[in-house]
């Protein structure tokens, strides 16, 4: 007999162009920083995905699917996941982007120009069990 609780979805857009941060830092007198408009976004984007998360602990190992609709096609789209990988974890929804906490399967799809209207459509699929039982029986090593 399976108990597990029924797959959860969570989907969640993200206003404005995403940025590839990790192209973004720039040399100062006191090393090595993000530029404050970077910080900004990021903040911002972190807030909208922390209030939409109505689930309480990090996801584990969710399965993810991420829309990005660009401005222009000459965007870095690994630079752009990055980013997008430090949102969640920021904002909670994931505990940490590494392979122990987040090793779900992964498709980022097509990027879309849309000059008008950027922004991101990040989806989440996971089972609810998996929120509250850190040891889930579902990650745990097959024999």
């Amino acid at each position: 007999m399976n108990t597990e609780t029924p797959k959860k979805f969570f989907s969640i857009t993200l206003p404005g162009a995403m940025i590839a941060h990790k192209n973004m830092w720039m040399r100062s007198k006191h090393g090595m920083r993000l530029p404050d408009e970077a910080k900004d976004y990021m903040a911002t984007c972190a807030m909208i995905a922390r209030a939409a998360w109505s689930h309480g602990a990090p996801a584990r190992h969710p399965r993810m699917t991420v829309e990005f609709h660009v401005k222009s096609g000459r965007i870095d789209r690994d630079g752009m996941f990055v980013t997008v990988n430090d949102i969640l974890q920021k904002a909670g929804v994931i505990q940490n982007d590494n392979v122990k906490h987040f090793n779900g399967e992964l498709t980022i799809l097509p990027a879309v120009v849309d000059k008008a209207n950027p922004h991101t459509v990040i989806r989440l699929w996971f089972i609810q069990r998996d929120l509250s039982t850190p040891k889930s029986a579902a990650w745990t090593k097959k024999p």
